[in-house]
């Protein structure tokens, strides 16, 4: 195992990033920038830091997700993000067993079913769908 990446018991997919703001554990984050002159060639090849995140928190951002923030840190720390695994998350309204989600639109600890026709990039699917707004669920995702 290394300080960048593992793989989880549960199957699940960690890198380290650097947080560009504070981040709260649960938050769905996305890609703000790289570091210069580094190449990479996979999970295995990233090194800490490689990637910089901060929250989802806007329509359209979902095409820029990486993944889930797995612990709240401060600005310019580093933040596990798990990019692949099964996660208990809240919903912004009721999402059904089997839908493909994506983050909310306007709180980045959310999920929403993706409305068809929609532009949004699908980040997993429900296992166990929830009733309504501030339910939980249990969500396999694969960013």
């Amino acid at each position: 195992m290394t300080d960048y990446l593992y793989e989880a018991g549960r199957g699940d997919f960690v890198i380290t990033a650097l947080a560009s703001e504070v981040l709260s554990a649960g938050w769905i984050v996305k890609a703000t920038s790289t570091v210069d002159g580094v190449s990479s060639l996979g999970l295995t090849s990233l090194a800490k830091g490689d990637i910089a995140v901060m929250a989802q928190n806007a329509a359209g951002d979902d095409e820029l997700v990486v993944g889930i923030a797995l612990e709240t840190v401060s600005s310019g720390s580093y933040v596990s993000v798990a990019t692949e695994g099964m996660y208990i998350m809240r919903t912004s309204g009721a999402v059904a067993s089997g839908v493909a989600v994506e983050g909310g639109e306007s709180d980045p600890a959310e999920v929403a079913t993706i409305e068809a026709p929609s532009g949004s990039r699908m980040i997993g699917r429900c296992l166990i769908g929830t009733g309504g707004d501030n339910s939980y669920g249990l969500f396999l995702l694969r960013v």
